[in-house]
């Protein structure tokens, strides 16, 4: 009679951690309560500074995963989850709401976040971005100009 294995009820943690019995757990345990109720994220992002956490070993967003939770079902492709704080770190369930990029869109203008692509809306260019400083500094300093 072949002995059966018993699963395992944690997932997964580095090593040197403490194991976690659920990604909430995890969730919660990265995330610190800030003044305004946000719940900010301090784990790892991604280059969009969007919180990123490691399920049955696929990347997924926080956000959207806390989303599904409270939805009770997938989101689908091409909705997005936003948020109504205007943080994209948070990951608290009722800052969170289910929308389409057009939403995205207009929250972004309603909030004074979008981009203008460089230029001012009187057409005047903006100064450059400390990046840009520094770009054209290191260019210059391997032309010798």
């Amino acid at each position: 009679m072949a002995r059966q294995r018993r699963k395992h009820i944690y997932s997964r943690a580095p090593r040197g951690r403490e194991r976690w019995a659920s990604p909430l757990d995890r969730i919660m345990a990265n995330s610190v309560r800030m003044f305004n109720n946000c719940l900010v994220w301090t784990g790892t992002t991604d280059k969009d500074g969007y919180p990123l956490i490691v399920i049955d070993g696929k990347r997924r967003r926080v956000c959207r995963y806390i989303l599904e939770l409270k939805l009770g079902h997938k989101i689908l492709p091409e909705m997005l989850a936003l948020h109504t704080c205007n943080h994209e770190s948070c990951v608290e369930q009722d800052h969170l709401y289910e929308g389409t990029v057009t939403d995205n869109n207009r929250d972004t203008v309603k909030a004074g976040h979008h981009k203008t692509w460089g230029r001012k809306p009187n057409n005047q260019t903006l100064i450059p971005t400390l990046q840009q400083f520094l770009n054209r500094s290191t260019r210059d300093l391997k032309t010798g100009r």
